[in-house]
């Protein structure tokens, strides 16, 4: 029915199963704003390895579960050269103030998930790759390792 709570969804459990070695930090920055503001209860479920813009999907999720031998990796946004390689100064500066944006809202995913602030994933992270196994996102209050489906 038109105008209900959930919007005329009847199950509004549902368990996304998340692996990849990311992709568009766009894109998932989508994602996470549909996850974080929709009526569903969304459990993001972390299947081997989940890299990148799936981590921050993953992380977005109200709830979240992690096979036992799975992992996350986090790191700062990028930029892919995808165009013509001879920028001129203006776009450069675009690009800069884009990738600032873009990592300012993954750690304020990152960091909502953790528990702590965004300077503290800021230096967590600092510029690595930075991964994280499945035992370890459960000892820190991020994660319950999958026991049964």
């Amino acid at each position: 029915q038109c105008g209900d709570k959930n919007n005329g969804i009847i199950d509004t459990e549902v368990r996304l199963f998340i692996t990849g070695p990311g992709g568009s930090v766009n894109a998932a920055l989508n994602l996470a704003n549909y996850i974080t503001h929709s009526p569903l209860n969304i459990t993001g479920i972390a299947v081997n390895n989940c890299s990148s813009a799936s981590a921050l999907v993953w992380l977005a999720c109200g709830t979240r579960e992690i096979f036992p031998y799975s992992r996350i990796m986090l790191h700062e946004t990028t930029h892919m050269i995808c165009e013509d390689v001879r920028y001129k100064a203006d776009r450069l500066e675009e690009i800069v103030a884009d990738l600032k944006r873009y990592n300012d809202s993954a750690y304020e995913i990152i960091a909502e998930a953790f528990g702590k602030t965004k300077e503290e994933i800021r230096e967590l992270i600092g510029g690595k790759d930075y991964y994280i196994y499945a035992d370890e996102l459960e000892r820190m209050g991020v994660a319950t390792i999958v026991d049964t489906l």
